[in-house]
């Protein structure tokens, strides 16, 4: 397999990837799923989330810096979606798989809405 046409070795990459779950052995389907050690991956309803960091860290401090610098209406949601993170940290692993899908998809849902609110793409991306 070669290079990808954009320069990147993503091509070569994914011939390497496992498309199975490492820990139940089924696919991926449209599930949520994690490289957990390159190339094995896991559902993020199989991993074993007590042995994980809490995997939103990096989203809470662009949420912190983003909230000092949007407009009202967005660093509104920007706050909603800190205080969210911030309250499943505290609880970290106690949510676990339950809590990352949900984090997942306000962290989608809040993209979506910045987006409409024509926020500068550079806030959007990172989140």
């Amino acid at each position: 397999m070669g290079r990808a046409h954009d320069g990147s070795h993503i091509a070569e990459s994914a011939g390497r990837l496992r498309f199975r779950c490492c820990v139940c052995g089924g696919g991926f389907g449209t599930e949520q799923w994690w490289i957990v050690s390159y190339p094995d991956a896991v559902h993020t309803r199989c991993r074993d989330w007590a042995q994980v960091a809490f995997p939103f860290a990096r989203h809470l401090d662009i949420l912190g810096r983003a909230a000092h610098v949007l407009g009202p209406e967005a660093a509104w949601y920007v706050r909603t979606a800190h205080r969210f993170l911030s309250t499943m940290k505290q609880a970290w692993p106690a949510p676990g798989a339950d809590g990352v899908l949900r984090a997942s998809e306000l962290l989608r849902r809040l993209r979506g809405q910045l987006a409409a609110l024509q926020v500068d793409a550079k806030w959007v991306n990172q989140i």
